[in-house]
């Protein structure tokens, strides 16, 4: 299971209890990670990452994996947690040393996994779905009225498409109701056409990301050719209520939402609204007694 977990201001992160089922152990390593012992292997989560964001920027913050009690067959464990400013939001960010996803729109089962010495993970297993990602298949749709069709499918670390990112904001500090403008370029750097997916989120004055879910700009799906670049200026109205501060803006190419391949950030600051020049001056004037001065 891969999480992220949030304390608000005033939580406690004491409080935040996990535990597994129908495993053989858990402990923590000397380096920190998370070892979880099954009957077919193990399970590694890396040391957390805990921060804070503060004034636009993450902030580090110590801490560890802390093992509770073990009864029954239940295995518990939580977080030590250095000093922190208990007024901000704090994130725990557990890393898997491996995960990914497999599967379509339907209904999918897997029964079977084997790993071989290169690292490569074989699974089987049965697919509904008509969208089940395919690369060179031996069958390429369904065979027959119901997709009931079994799968072998082989997943291995494959090279990255080389892609570099640069953007730039037209300014640093942006009223609130206004527009935040910014050109951003994608650069294939390799010797063949690339493919892949851009999209942008933002961090807030309080760390947190907006959207939650999803992305403020894309997916958009682009394709270079050998050493080839694209930009684009790309404008975002900011909400005449977005919270005053520092924000961090992001770009990322990549497969939206499992992988970056790259990334690129500004930083900007939301002001109050000033006046809008380009409105009428009676828009502005006070009212007296119902009647616009």
């Amino acid at each position: 299971m891969e999480h992220d977990v949030i304390v608000r201001p005033g939580g406690d992160f004491s409080e935040v209890i996990f535990a597994y089922r129908g495993i053989k152990g858990l402990k923590v390593t000397d380096g920190g990670d998370l070892e979880v012992s099954l009957n077919e292997g193990r399970l590694i989560a890396q040391k957390p990452i805990i921060y804070q964001g503060i004034k636009g920027e993450r902030v580090a913050v110590e801490g560890a994996y802390r093992l509770l009690k073990d009864e029954d067959g239940v295995f518990t464990y939580g977080f030590t947690v250095a000093s922190y400013d208990h007024s901000k939001d704090l994130v725990i960010d557990p890393v898997l040393e491996y995960s990914t996803y497999l599967g379509g729109s339907a209904l999918d089962l897997s029964t079977g996994i084997a790993v071989d010495s290169a690292g490569a993970a074989y699974v089987t297993g049965t697919t509904f779905s008509t969208d089940f990602p395919l690369m060179s298949p031996l069958q390429g749709a369904c065979g027959g009225s119901l997709c009931t069709d079994a799968f072998i499918a082989k997943i291995s670390d494959v090279p990255l498409p080389a892609v570099t990112l640069v953007i730039t904001p037209d300014a640093v500090s942006v009223a609130q109701g206004t527009t935040l403008g910014y050109s951003v370029t994608a650069t294939n750097t390799t010797a063949s056409q690339q493919c892949f997916n851009y999209w942008e989120d933002t961090t807030l004055p309080d760390g947190s990301t907006f959207p939650p879910t999803g992305a403020l700009f894309g997916p958009v799906r682009l394709c270079l050719n050998a050493g080839a670049s694209q930009t684009a200026h790309l404008t975002h109205g900011v909400p005449i209520f977005a919270p005053l501060g520092s924000y961090i803006f992001n770009a990322f190419t990549g497969a939206f939402p499992i992988i970056v391949v790259a990334e690129a950030h500004f930083n900007f600051d939301v002001t109050p609204v000033g006046p809008m020049t380009n409105q009428p001056a009676t828009s502005w004037r006070l009212l007296e007694n119902g009647v616009r001065k």
